[in-house]
Formats: C-alpha cells, sequence, structure tokens
C-alpha cells in the first residue's frame, strides 16, 4: 500500500519531466508496445477520486475506485489489527484467495478485465 501512495506522490510531482509524453507518465507496458494494459489509466482515476471527479475517474480506469478502496481500506485494517492485536487482514486475504482460486471466480475476473482492456483499447484509440 504504501508503495501505492508513494507512486501518486512521485507521479504528481514528476508529471512534467522527460519520462512524462504531454503531461501523462506512460506505464511500461505502453512503452514497449504502444498499447495500454489493463490498468492503464488506474493512476489518473485514483487521482480523480481523490478530488471528488467520479465521471472522470471512472472514464479514466473503472479499476481507478477498486485501488482506491484498497489504498484507504487496507492501511485502515492494519491499524485496526496493530491496536486490537486481531488478524483481520490475513484472513480477509485467506478467504479472497479461496473465492479467487474457484474456477467461476476467476472466469468471471478474467472476462473483466478483459473488458476493461478492450475499454482502455478504444479509449486510447480515440
Amino acid at each position: 500500500m504504501a508503495g501505492g501512495w508513494l507512486w501518486l506522490v512521485y507521479w504528481h510531482y514528476n508529471i512534467n519531466t522527460p519520462a512524462a509524453e504531454n503531461g501523462i507518465l506512460r506505464c511500461p507496458f505502453m512503452r514497449i508496445t504502444s498499447y495500454p494494459c489493463p490498468s492503464c489509466g488506474s493512476t489518473h482515476a485514483v487521482l480523480h477520486l481523490l478530488k471528488l471527479e467520479w465521471k472522470a475517474a471512472i472514464m479514466a480506469n473503472p479499476f481507478g475506485y477498486i485501488i482506491a478502496l484498497a489504498m484507504l481500506g487496507v492501511p485502515l485494517i492494519m491499524a485496526f489489527d496493530a491496536f486490537t492485536r486481531r488478524e483481520t487482514l490475513y484472513r480477509l486475504y485467506c478467504k479472497a484467495e479461496i473465492v479467487m482460486k474457484q474456477r467461476k471466480t476467476a472466469v468471471v475476473l478474467i472476462f473483466v478485465t478483459i473488458i476493461n482492456w478492450a475499454w482502455n483499447l478504444y479509449k486510447y484509440s480515440l
């Protein structure tokens, strides 16, 4: 989680560097292939959410909502676990792992990722 927050700070302060193209840092996948990956736009989406720009966030990348929720929720659960000496986050992780290993869940998640990737390919082709 700390890495996600550090990336947002880095991105915010380095937007006008030579690594940025038209003010936007490009992901390594896009730099190599010139095609967006399924998560391209997630940084923009999280930044839009921080500014309460809901429509802009979903247009940037719908996965941004999931990432923002994790970036807010995981540190809170970690703090809760630290103060109460519980293993809530670990138990949630174990339950999520069991659910995601189920074939039906995996198929749905792969399908959603492909749909999101198609959206990104369409959006970046405009």
